[in-house]
């Protein structure tokens, strides 16, 4: 009889590059005897899974402010004593009380994939009045640190996370100097489509776009005034963003901000845009935008898309930060110009830099940048809980 795993999370799809394409895939390639089940939230054009040992069970499916919601801790844990899995993978703090009451009955092993620092996104993002988001965050804090007391392992997305947050301890504090945590960065997948890319050196830089999270802290309404400025200069010049807004006020100004700019497109906005299209739409463009606004949430942060850029060869445009400054400089050629997008420079000169740099140098694509690296800290830290026995 097969062990079984489940990978759980809200709001995220059950085809989530990093639950199914990463630590998924990965389980199920290296631990053929174990069957890997994925608990999310229903997926537009949902895919088979790519493995037989792996499943999807959709089980939510409601709007992020939704009444609804309120009982996703009730189906989760309806669904684990169906699947009775033997190690438990939670994604968001918000299933941490079924996941603590499946531990407390069960007794099986339970891990916290640490995709954000939830805790800074609430005191330092503008979602909620400052009262409320004050409030909302020590409650999360205090669930975490509550659940730090039975969580066998931390699984962390980014390496400031180790630092940022207290409740996961320290590593070889367990017995027989077994981790504490594993720092499981979410590098480029070569579990997409994408495998293989070139992309031609002096392509002049037309095509912009700005994918993912759309947001004003992520600073969509910077790129668009900069991409009406370039296009004053040239006319060829468009945007493309891509990606959901959460904020439905954010949504209404940026609709309002690009009625009758034929130049800039939205592509999702009010609904989830699945990866492989965003992926789709990175190999057509010729440069990408990060303007995020100076904010301590994600200061230490290193996007996914750093990854993926790098990936498609995508030249771009990034805020100012000295943490992704120092990323950069690892690599042996020009991959990003940082700016201050609240203060651009003179608007020319910029139009200049940009068509005339020298992105990339025909260098090869460096190998740190994808998953398979990362693939090997998940198998050592999964053999530890056991999994397959």
């Amino acid at each position: 009889m097969k062990a079984n795993i489940v990978i759980a999370s809200v709001l995220k799809p059950v085809n989530d590059p990093r639950m199914y394409e990463k630590i998924g895939l990965s389980l199920a390639k290296h631990f053929a005897q174990t069957h890997i089940h994925i608990v999310a939230f229903a997926a537009r054009d949902m895919p088979m899974p790519a493995l037989d040992n792996l499943s999807f069970y959709p089980i939510y499916n409601f709007k992020r402010l939704d009444l609804n919601r309120c009982f996703a801790n009730i189906l989760l844990f309806r669904t684990l004593r169906k699947i009775k899995p033997n190690v438990l993978i939670i994604s968001t703090f918000e299933l941490i009380p079924a996941a603590l009451l499946y531990k407390w009955f069960f007794g099986k092993k339970l891990v916290y994939d640490v995709q954000e620092n939830y805790f800074n996104n609430l005191i330092y993002t503008q979602v909620f009045p400052p009262v409320i988001r004050h409030l909302l965050a020590y409650m999360l804090r205090s669930w975490e640190w509550l659940a730090s007391l039975w969580i066998d392992q931390y699984w962390l997305a980014e390496k400031c996370y180790a630092q940022e947050l207290p409740f996961i301890g320290q590593n070889k504090e367990k017995p027989n100097n077994q981790i504490k945590y594993c720092i499981l960065e979410n590098k480029f997948s070569q579990n997409t489509d994408n495998q293989v890319f070139t992309r031609k050196s002096k392509t002049k830089i037309k095509n912009f776009i700005l994918s993912g999270t759309i947001s004003a802290d992520y600073g969509v309404f910077e790129a668009i005034d900069l991409i009406k400025k370039l296009y004053e200069i040239d006319t060829q010049i468009n945007l493309t963003i891509i990606g959901y807004c959460a904020k439905q006020s954010d949504l209404v100004k940026i609709r309002q901000l690009i009625d009758n700019q034929p130049f800039i497109t939205l592509i999702g906005g009010e609904k989830p845009v699945s990866h492989a299209h965003i992926l789709a739409e990175l190999a057509k463009a010729d440069m990408a935008i990060l303007p995020y606004r100076p904010n301590k949430c994600f200061a230490q942060r290193i996007p996914t898309k750093f990854f993926e850029y790098l990936h498609f060869r995508l030249p771009m445009l990034v805020s100012a930060n000295p943490t992704w400054e120092d990323f950069f400089k690892n690599y042996a050629f020009c991959a990003a110009n940082f700016l201050n997008f609240q203060h651009l420079p003179d608007i020319n000169e910029l139009y200049a830099q940009i068509q005339n740099a020298d992105f990339y140098e025909n260098r090869q694509t460096p190998a740190d940048i994808y998953w398979q690296s990362e693939e090997v800290k998940l198998i050592a830290a999964a053999k530890e809980l056991e999994v397959g026995n």
